[in-house]
């Protein structure tokens, strides 16, 4: 697991979870922005929100600011089983 290319390639992203849950009592969608450097911390944040959207959709939305100020922006769908 730890030469995982995926958990490399996050690690240097900053992430904009999108859920979308599959529950009528629950919103929408929830989002949050977060930055960091280890792939640990990502790792707790994912896994806390995929409990809170079992049945659901997951966008990851990973974007990559450049020094030059460009950016460019990855999306990842994941569906919940």
């Amino acid at each position: 697991m730890k030469d995982n290319p995926i958990h490399f390639f996050l690690a240097f992203y900053t992430l904009d979870i999108i859920i979308n849950p599959g529950f009528p009592t629950m919103p929408k969608s929830l989002g949050v922005i977060f930055k960091s450097q280890r792939f640990k911390n990502i790792q707790t944040t994912v896994s806390v929100f995929l409990l809170l959207s079992i049945s659901s959709f997951v966008n990851f939305k990973i974007t990559r600011k450049f020094f030059g100020g460009g950016k460019e922006r990855i999306n990842l769908k994941i569906k919940i089983l």
